[in-house]
């Protein structure tokens, strides 16, 4: 994985991504909307546009998705009784 060792560990890539943007480097590595500042006037449009976005990515990646909810409703169903 590139950005991430695991789920709680970020990878030197993107440790070094964070670091540039604390410090206003330029990071040629740095995708356009990394780290930015959310504010009252952007924070609405920032999650529609991530909502739109993983909404796109799901549509192109249809048997991660199936899978993933077959997942879900195994894990639902084993706790249900606990």
């Amino acid at each position: 994985m590139r950005y991430w060792n695991d789920p709680f560990h970020a990878s030197l890539v993107m440790g070094d991504m964070m670091l540039h943007s604390i410090l206003g480097v330029s990071d040629k590595n740095k995708p356009d909307n990394f780290f930015l500042i959310m504010t009252e006037k952007n924070v609405a449009s920032h999650i529609l546009n991530k909502r739109e976005a993983v909404t796109a990515w799901a549509k192109t990646h249809t048997e991660f998705v199936e899978q993933l909810n077959i997942e879900k409703l195994a894990w639902e169903k084993s706790t249900k009784h606990k």
